[in-house]
């Protein structure tokens, strides 16, 4: 059986006009968020095409507003792969990009029966940082990835900055629930994520306390953010607290905790999807890389952004951060002081506020 989306010929993608496009980016969070980066140039490029972004349920609902889409098309867990496939095909899409390159976007793209083009990860290159530490690798950004694709669009501008547009009716209710937690309209908050996906990539508990107590002290508020996993870890960055912080974990859905994190003067948090949401709705970050290394691609990227890391000679030890450390203390982790995250948010609140379009 031949596939017309994985044999299609790069001459035919680079000069037609498509009618419907299908943009495909399943997970992880941070991946999705920094997808947004290219509906910029292909709406700008394509101005009467419709484009549609497919992604996994649980993400949809923070690229529903944005103005760049014709429409956010979810793919559901638990639903037979067949059926969600004969939706998809009925849609009758002339051209897909391929954001993703899993087996799963692969396969997707080429039951589709349209022109198929996807980025390619650099796989290989981000492996040899990994395991070849001190060979002269160096690797492109994961935007300058999604851009090679695009090239083959005509589209030759740089990428733009991944961007989240929210309802004003949701900011709106988000900012009457802080009321209610004790957070005022004229309350300056700094946000602190202290979860990650895997447990290595996480500051440690007793840094975050002191942190949340130096906001706290400096009259500001200290939102602690986070879903019911994260509970544990910041019961524990509480106990070891002088102060009292709002504690939002395990209180907000997705859409809610970008708009608080959007609110924020700025976040503090590890290698983590809510990093690269703040990038998107313009908040300043102070990101704290350990086991992941900026080098591989997945820094934060805005005006003000910064990233705090020991710069240890065993980092980056993994892609993602999944790998538990081979040593009896993670210094990547431990060598990052307060002192530093502190002196950090200092900066960035006494700077002018950020004033990039979705703030």
């Amino acid at each position: 059986m031949v596939w017309p989306g994985c044999f299609a010929r790069s001459g035919d993608a680079e000069m037609a006009q498509p009618r419907k496009m299908l943009l495909i980016r399943f997970s992880s969070l941070g991946d999705v968020v920094l997808s947004t980066a290219a509906f910029g140039p292909l709406r700008e490029r394509f101005p009467d095409a419709e484009i549609y972004l497919l992604t996994k349920s649980r993400y949809a609902e923070l690229f529903e507003c944005d103005p760049r889409l014709s429409g956010v098309l979810k793919w559901e867990s638990g639903v037979p792969f067949h059926k969600q496939m004969s939706a998809l095909r009925g849609m009758r899409f002339d051209l897909c990009v391929d954001l993703h390159a899993s087996l799963r976007s692969r396969l997707v793209g080429g039951l589709l029966s349209a022109r198929c083009i996807r980025y390619r990860k650099h796989r290989l290159t981000r492996m040899a940082m990994v395991h070849l530490k001190r060979l002269p690798v160096r690797t492109r950004t994961v935007l300058d990835l999604y851009a090679a694709p695009l090239a083959r669009l005509g589209i030759s501008k740089g990428m733009d900055r991944p961007r989240i547009f929210l309802e004003e009716g949701l900011l709106a209710k988000v900012e009457k629930e802080l009321e209610e937690w004790g957070v005022r309209k004229e309350d300056e908050a700094v946000g602190v994520h202290p979860g990650a996906k895997w447990d290595a990539k996480r500051w440690e508990a007793k840094g975050f306390a002191q942190v949340c107590n130096r906001i706290l002290e400096t009259g500001r508020k200290c939102l602690l953010l986070g879903d019911e996993g994260d509970l544990p870890f910041v019961q524990e960055i509480v106990s070891r607290m002088r102060h009292v912080p709002t504690l939002l974990v395990g209180e907000l859905d997705l859409s809610e905790l970008t708009a608080v994190i959007r609110r924020c003067r700025a976040l503090v948090c590890n290698d983590s999807g809510p990093m690269h949401i703040a990038t998107a709705v313009d908040t300043p970050v102070v990101a704290l890389f350990g086991p992941t290394h900026p080098r591989l691609g997945f820094a934060p990227m805005g005006t003000h952004d910064v990233v705090l890391t020991a710069n240890r000679p065993c980092s980056p030890c993994s892609l993602h951060g999944e790998k538990a450390c081979r040593f009896s203390q993670r210094y990547c982790m431990e060598e990052i002081s307060p002192d530093r995250v502190i002196a950090e948010i200092a900066r960035i609140v006494s700077s002018p506020s950020p004033t990039s379009a979705p703030k």
